[in-house]
């Protein structure tokens, strides 16, 4: 219901000219898998793969587990699909908020990290989704899973989140440093009121790059 109300609200508050920017474009598209993965989430919730006692003893009895493998394979395929819009949308956004007032040199540096840890982040996504996929479907053949393959999922698991959240806090950090500089701009101008900007940077640095570099911290030590 959020996800449909944020998209609605995009749909008819953006001008027409910024309909056409890539950025708009994959933040509509992963507003969209979002809803659709929601959706297939809440009917998985009732399915016998997220209940208790039945994932505790993997013991599935003679329940027919086509449907609910596939509900399940579809869930995992719509989540990566909202991830690499997101990631996507975020190195489009820096490469927008660079273009202008960067260096060329910087400028692509920027990027290219960017567009690294991007890259590292979807394709961890990825492994983690074949991952869990082939659980499933082997758990739909009657095939339960051994230690090993249990071991690797939970390190496809751990390692995406881990990469999840270090592309969080790189783009945070570029956002805010950029706008720490246009601050900074402001004030040798003269402008030294406290205004949107200021309340974006603060609140940017207090709610995106501290908490994600303490979620960083928490992964690697549990690791």
């Amino acid at each position: 219901g959020a996800s449909a109300i944020l998209l609605l609200v995009l749909l008819l508050m953006t001008p027409g000219a910024k309909r056409r920017s890539l950025s708009w474009i994959f933040n509509v598209l992963a507003l969209v898998c979002n809803v659709i993965r929601c959706t297939i989430q809440c009917t998985e919730m009732t399915g016998p793969f997220l209940n208790f006692v039945l994932l505790t003893l993997q013991e599935y009895g003679d329940l027919s587990l086509g449907k609910h493998v596939r509900i399940s394979i579809a869930n995992s395929a719509m989540t990566t699909l909202v991830f690499i819009f997101i990631e996507l949308a975020l190195v489009t956004q820096v490469h927008v908020i660079c273009a202008a007032t960067i260096a060329r040199l910087w400028r692509i540096s920027i990027l290219s990290f960017c567009g690294v840890v991007a890259m590292l982040a979807v394709g961890f996504r990825l492994n983690l989704m074949i991952r869990n996929c082939q659980e499933t479907a082997d758990l739909g053949k009657g095939i339960v899973g051994s230690p090993e393959s249990g071991h690797r999922l939970e390190w496809a698991q751990s390692t995406s989140n881990t990469m999840a959240i270090v592309s969080i806090c790189v783009f945070s950090s570029v956002f805010c440093i950029k706008l720490g500089l246009a601050i900074k701009s402001r004030r040798s101008l003269g402008l030294k009121q406290f205004g949107a900007m200021q309340i974006i940077f603060i609140m940017g640095c207090q709610t995106l790059t501290i908490p994600g570099k303490s979620s960083v911290a928490c992964h690697l030590f549990a690791a």
